[in-house]
């Protein structure tokens, strides 16, 4: 089962750990404009550095829009 950590601008740390078999984080991004929520690619080793990368792309207001689409918003 994986848990997601909230962090501002649209992103959340997501635990994938049970997947992996090991300590893995993703970051997923809410879209609001296009109303579907996005996973990342990359896959971070520790909380703390999924939570650089979601600081770091928050305060560059980029939106991720290559990310994969896991399901729409409701």
């Amino acid at each position: 089962m994986s848990t997601t950590t909230p962090y501002p601008c649209c992103f959340l740390v997501r635990d994938v750990s049970d997947h992996y078999g090991t300590p893995t984080f993703d970051l997923l991004y809410h879209d609001l404009e296009n109303g579907v929520l996005r996973c990342s690619e990359q896959v971070w080793d520790s909380s703390a550095q999924a939570e650089i990368d979601a600081e770091r792309l928050a305060n560059s207001q980029l939106a991720p829009l290559h990310w994969e689409v896991l399901r729409k918003l409701e």
